[in-house]
């Protein structure tokens, strides 16, 4: 029903409360999975039903599809006002993702380093030399936020890795790692 009511109303964000987590096979809690990631998952049996009606729901146009153990205290509040939550995230494509920047990247980048520019930890840059450079910039997107940049300056006997900044409300969390 709630699948059914949420596809009818178009809704951004539909919110199971499960038995149990989505754990991997070392207990840790999977953060978050894509539908195609999902399908190849295999579920617990109390799990079955409510990973084909995230997999439905993605596919009818929600956004994002939450799973949240019920029977931890305040988990719904925790995976709504937090920034990683308690749950499991099922989207169509990927959540947060690292790829090469673009042009339009450039604001997300600036106010992301302007804090630790003003810091003195990063090297001032102008909008203008990001934007020349803008080949050489990888940025982790979330949520068409951009939380982490750096740049890689390749020339022909070394390279350069160059303002690798993290937003101060994601760091913990390897992302400066990955874009090392």
């Amino acid at each position: 029903v709630a699948t059914a009511v949420s596809i009818a109303l178009k809704a951004d964000k539909l919110i199971f409360l499960t038995e149990e987590s989505c754990l991997n096979e070392n207990g840790d809690l999977i953060a978050q999975l894509t539908t195609d990631e999902l399908k190849h998952l295999p579920p617990a049996p109390l799990q079955r039903g409510v990973f084909n009606a995230a997999i439905e729901s993605c596919e009818a146009g929600i956004s994002r599809v939450h799973l949240i153990n019920r029977k931890i205290d305040g988990a719904l509040l925790q995976e709504l006002f937090t920034h990683d939550g308690v749950g499991t995230l099922i989207s169509s494509a990927p959540y947060e993702i690292c790829r090469a920047a673009t042009l339009n990247d450039i604001g997300g980048i600036l106010e992301l380093i302007k804090p630790l520019e003003g810091q003195g930890i990063l090297a001032k840059r102008s909008r203008e030399k990001i934007e020349m450079e803008i080949a050489d910039y990888f940025v982790i997107e979330r949520d068409r936020l951009i939380i982490g940049c750096t740049a890689l300056h390749c020339f022909e006997d070394f390279a350069v890795l160059a303002c690798l900044a993290v937003h101060s409300d994601y760091r913990g969390g390897a992302r400066g790692q990955r874009l090392f």
